[in-house]
């Protein structure tokens, strides 16, 4: 990871400490919140216009609560947005992705890896391999059935 960029998207207490975190590695720190976090470490880059983040981004670390609002708020154009073979985190609930455009990211190699323990209905992805290539997904994400 050291010298990709990190965006990500909710800087409160968490994404700080992720941000502190990925600063050691080293990685660039770039950061879009409602509004600019007075106490976020000096090396964050703020940026105002989600867009121009996700432009320079490797790796966004989603940090957002789940409100009506939120709900799908990484859709298709964002995810679009990221540089191609990106790397998406999602810490918040899985409702602030839409799953269907994450599918067809994910499938078409326009996002490389969505790490998440329960990931999006994996039964949904018409090429489970490029889906789960992460490959440690619990058999049951994969729609296989869980040994004892």
């Amino acid at each position: 990871m050291t010298g990709r960029t990190l965006g990500i998207l909710g800087l409160g207490g968490i994404g700080t400490r992720l941000a502190v975190l990925a600063h050691a590695f080293p990685m660039r720190v770039v950061y879009h919140s409602r509004r600019r976090n007075p106490a976020a470490p000096a090396f964050c880059e703020y940026f105002e216009k989600v867009e121009d983040m996700l432009a320079q981004t490797d790796v966004l670390s989603v940090h957002v609560p789940l409100r009506p609002e939120t709900v799908g708020l990484v859709g298709e154009k964002w995810i679009r947005a990221l540089k191609p073979g990106a790397i998406i985190i999602n810490t918040a609930r899985g409702k602030v992705i839409d799953e269907e455009a994450m599918i067809r990211a994910l499938e078409d190699g326009h996002v490389s890896i969505f790490p998440r323990v329960i990931m999006v209905r994996i039964t949904k992805c018409s090429k489970p391999a490029r889906c789960c290539r992460i490959g440690r997904l619990p058999q049951r994400a994969r729609g296989q059935p869980s040994s004892p």
